[in-house]
């Protein structure tokens, strides 16, 4: 189970940058642990249709977050997710502390769901993992191209 479970979420802005993916986050989330992990699914204009949080114990120890993450995104036919990991670097236990994440992306990728993103957040700023660690993620934002409004008849 989610933490917001599937938060219906305001479809008139368009988030295509990193920035604007956390400041989405951190107007939408209930109260934001030292781990978290964040999703936002996005449709073809990179628009938000849902967002959905999981606490620490969920996305650190199982694989729940990844099920839950895939079966909306299949449910709903999105292509296009951004995931957000809130981290305390500082404290963070021995090892990879985004293992987890990096098969997530993984799994998002052989289902066909583009992940668009993987911002990690920390108490002093913010990391894009297009740039730095996650190779698995294909594209950056400048690259994705998001399709014209359809015109009413």
């Amino acid at each position: 189970m989610s933490y917001d479970r599937y938060k219906k979420i305001d479809k008139r802005r368009v988030i295509d940058s990193p920035k604007k993916a956390i400041a989405y986050v951190k107007a939408h989330s209930i109260k934001t642990r030292e781990r978290m992990l964040f999703c936002l699914y996005l449709d073809d204009n990179l628009q938000p249709c849902f967002f959905d949080a999981y606490p620490d114990e969920m996305q650190m120890e199982t694989a729940t977050a990844q099920r839950d993450i895939l079966r909306k995104a299949i449910q709903l036919g999105i292509e296009k997710v951004v995931i957000v990991t809130m981290l305390d670097l500082e404290n963070s236990q021995v090892g990879d502390p985004l293992q987890d994440q990096y098969e997530l992306v993984e799994a998002l990728n052989v289902a066909g769901i583009e992940a668009l993103d993987h911002v990690i957040m920390s108490p002093v700023g913010f990391m894009e993992a297009t740039r730095s660690v996650l190779t698995s993620v294909k594209r950056s934002w400048r690259k994705v191209r998001r399709l014209p409004a359809p015109v009413a008849a």
